[in-house]
């Protein structure tokens, strides 16, 4: 969905905000991927009933977004394991995947996530 909004011009937030929340499922494939707010925004927008995120491990929100389900895009069955999952989730679970996701969404700032990148570059020296 990401690639064909990418393509075909990017909707503005209150257009995207009202596809996140007709969507069940969140799902990104993506091999190369700095920070994408989308599934920031999906988390937020699809709330009742909780939606859930399949992110690529290479995306770097699948190591923020605590509830969502990480997944190798090189790995075709891993892949479509992960939708059937998020598909077929029940909704207690899908709510509790969804509250630990939202939690770091409402509560990590631009300023905290800067200031734990430049943490992790100091670290890395």
């Amino acid at each position: 969905m990401v690639f064909l909004l990418e393509r075909l011009g990017r909707p503005n937030l209150e257009n995207r905000l009202a596809l996140w929340a007709s969507c069940d499922v969140w799902l990104s494939t993506r091999i190369r991927c700095g920070l994408s707010l989308d599934p920031f925004e999906f988390t937020l927008a699809r709330t009742k009933p909780a939606g859930v995120v399949v992110v690529s491990e290479f995306d770097a929100a699948s190591r923020v977004l605590g509830g969502s389900l990480r997944v190798n895009p090189f790995r075709s069955e891993e892949v479509v394991a992960a939708l059937d999952l998020a598909l077929s989730m029940g909704k207690d679970e899908a709510a509790a995947r969804h509250a630990v996701s939202e939690r770091f969404v409402l509560t990590c700032t631009t300023s905290m996530w800067a200031k734990r990148v430049l943490l992790d570059l100091k670290r890395a020296q």
